[in-house]
């Protein structure tokens, strides 16, 4: 089942979509909680790694989805 009815994309597309979103903010937020602690800097590098990983992730995201428009 590659995509819905529409040409849209389908349900493992979503959930993939899903899952790289939260593996991309989970890993920009872990990355930023350590730069915390070895730095002790907290919430400098964790607001930090917040961002670059919804930066990540939007662009993880938008690669994925590119090929519907």
């Amino acid at each position: 089942m590659p995509g819905a009815a529409n040409g849209g994309p389908g349900l493992s597309t979503l959930l993939t979509m899903g899952a790289t979103t939260a593996g991309c903010v989970a890993a920009g937020t872990g990355l930023g909680i350590y730069g915390d602690h070895v730095l002790n800097s907290s919430p400098a590098c964790t607001l930090a790694g917040l961002g670059v990983g919804v930066v990540m992730a939007v662009g993880a995201v938008y690669a994925q989805i590119r090929k519907f428009f």
